[in-house]
């Protein structure tokens, strides 16, 4: 038999000399004196001889921003106030072609999955004969994309061609046999439905898609907003966005005295009185000498280089003055402009002050224009700066690149080329256009040869656009035109040229570009699909385009009357 198992239990207990706690909650010091002294050295004892405010009472009142145009084009009321901005001005149009040919397959499935759901599935093959998709030839680019574009032949149809029709009212002219007058109500459904879902997300009533974009210098601009506020409508303008995130710092007053068809006055108002909060943002400084701060900021530790004056200005505002300030919060809608009507307050000596805005007390030579939109008139006319809270994205999912295009600089050969990375297939697959000019150089190598050979022109990638330097006008200003570079196949001279075919350099159109768009260090331009919910909770889906800084300057490889040595 086994011996009993024991345990043993070890316990420790703090004892105390009294009962009273009162000594050990006290924070008591050797030399209060000394203390005292400290607080007085560092500015504690000294009085700023100013009151406490108790009570404000403010009013805001704010429009919704109701129309947008594009540059040159009328004003189009904003039907959609929940759409976010990124949607309306990013928005590329797909319209019936060879280009668009994958969208309008898309299109076609889920006129055919509307059909499934109303269990009128039999009429697809009708649909499809009535509205056949058209595919364009093949060109060697993609064999993968020419497969894909042969099986949607055989399964989707024309879905641009069906929403025309439908549009125009001549489905039921074109289909006189097809559909039974007992199944007409439930297609009539599917063609009700599918009308509804294009019009979200392909091609929206009134819009001008695409319009904002300005091809000159790859960005969007010269788009405006406009909104009823006092004194007459305001109108805000967007001179260069490059694509990405919009927000209010994109957009400047609309200066001029051109007719806005919004209304006069706020649409809305709303009065607030409440008890200031004293304002608080991490590691914002004790305000006591010896309260414990927050070690999340170290005001020690900010860095800036010669040029971030700014950055040290704020920092010092922040941590000399920020328990100077008060808080008053209003909440109003996304996608509006807004203004502050009146600010009373009442202080700890029983005094109400009315407060006039900052902008209008400082007068038009102010330097302090933070959060103002710039050219804004509305101080100079005694009344407060206006506020637009973009209904801008907070987050989106956004898709590979479907296009790219580098545009760099080539000092060697004296010019700008337009690279393009990605195009995009009919199919709706991307084309690496560096592995297919690979593929195809390395197909048409040729044998070695042991002579001496002179170059009128070396060869360059076909995938390397040239951008030719022009003169503009009689000032000296300089553009850079979209060529074309020869492709020498054989003795005989030039079998073909090689030139653009994605859709950001436009080749169906005369391409001209700013000089000052492609910089020493280049630029990158990408379409990308863009997913995102709308604060509504709606779902956007669109493609748009993105600027941005690139990777410096490269080298092509160009050279005029060179000599050639053997190959070995």
């Amino acid at each position: 038999m086994s011996a009993p198992t024991t345990t043993a239990w070890n316990r420790l207990e703090s004892a105390t000399v009294a009962n009273d706690l009162e000594e050990g909650l006290e924070a008591r010091i050797a030399d209060p004196m000394w203390l005292l002294a400290r607080q007085w050295q560092t500015g504690e004892f000294h009085g700023e001889d100013a009151t406490t405010p108790l009570l404000v009472s403010a009013s805001v009142g704010w429009s919704a921003v109701d129309h947008f145009r594009t540059k040159g084009a009328p004003w189009l009321p904003r039907t959609d106030l929940t759409q976010p901005l990124e949607v309306l001005v990013e928005r590329e149009a797909l319209r019936n072609g060879p280009a668009h040919t994958r969208h309008a397959a898309d299109a076609g499935l889920m006129f055919l999955r509307a059909l499934d759901l109303e269990g009128q599935g039999s009429h697809k093959a009708a649909f499809r004969n009535q509205f056949p998709l058209t595919i364009p030839a093949p060109d060697g680019r993609s064999v993968e994309g020419e497969l894909v574009l042969g099986l949607l032949q055989r399964r989707s149809l024309d879905g641009f061609a069906l929403y025309d029709a439908v549009e125009n009212g001549i489905v039921w002219g074109t289909l006189p046999q097809s559909v039974a007058a007992g199944d007409r109500p439930d297609v009539e459904q599917a063609l009700l439905a599918f009308r509804g879902w294009f019009q979200d997300f392909v091609r929206v009533p009134g819009s001008q898609e695409t319009a904002a974009w300005n091809s000159r210098r790859m960005e969007y601009d010269h788009f405006a907003l406009s909104g009823p506020v006092e004194g007459g409508a305001a109108g805000l303008e967007a001179r260069e966005y490059p694509g990405g995130h919009l927000d209010w710092y994109a957009f400047d007053h609309l200066p001029g005295t051109e007719a806005l068809p919004s209304p006069s006055g706020f649409q809305h108002s709303k009065t607030h009185v409440t008890l200031p909060t004293p304002l608080r943002f991490p590691g914002m400084p004790a305000g006591r000498w010896w309260e414990i701060e927050d070690r999340s900021v170290w005001w020690g530790d900010v860095e800036g280089g010669p040029d971030d004056l700014a950055r040290y200005l704020v920092a010092s505002f922040a941590a000399v003055y920020g328990d100077d300030w008060s808080v008053v919060p209003f909440s109003i809608p996304r996608g509006t402009l807004s203004g502050v009507l009146y600010v009373s307050v009442l202080d700890s000596y029983g005094t109400v002050h009315n407060l006039d805005p900052l902008a209008k007390t400082d007068g038009s030579d102010r330097v302090w224009k933070f959060f103002e939109l710039t050219n804004d008139p509305r101080p100079d006319q005694d009344d407060s700066p206006l506020m637009f809270l973009a209904p801008a994205i907070v987050d989106r999912e956004e898709s590979d690149d479907v296009e790219l295009v580098d545009f760099m600089r080539d000092e060697g050969a004296n010019m700008a080329w337009a690279i393009e990375r990605l195009v995009e297939h009919p199919s709706g697959l991307s084309i690496d256009r560096r592995e297919l000019w690979e593929s195809q150089a390395l197909s048409s190598t040729s044998p070695v040869d042991d002579t001496w050979k002179y170059r009128l022109m070396t060869l360059v990638p076909d995938y390397w656009v040239p951008l030719v330097p022009v003169r503009l006008d009689d000032t000296g200003q300089i553009g850079l035109l979209r060529g074309r570079m020869p492709r020498i196949v054989n003795r005989d001279g030039v079998a073909a040229s090689t030139s653009a075919q994605g859709h950001i350099l436009e080749p169906q159109n005369m391409l001209l570009v700013e000089e000052d768009e492609v910089p020493r260090g280049g630029a990158t331009v990408n379409r990308r699909y863009q997913y995102a919910r709308g604060v509504d909770g709606k779902v956007h889906l669109w493609m748009g385009r993105h600027k941005r800084a690139g990777a410096g300057s490269q080298e092509s490889g160009l050279r005029f009357d060179s000599i050639e040595r053997p190959k070995t």
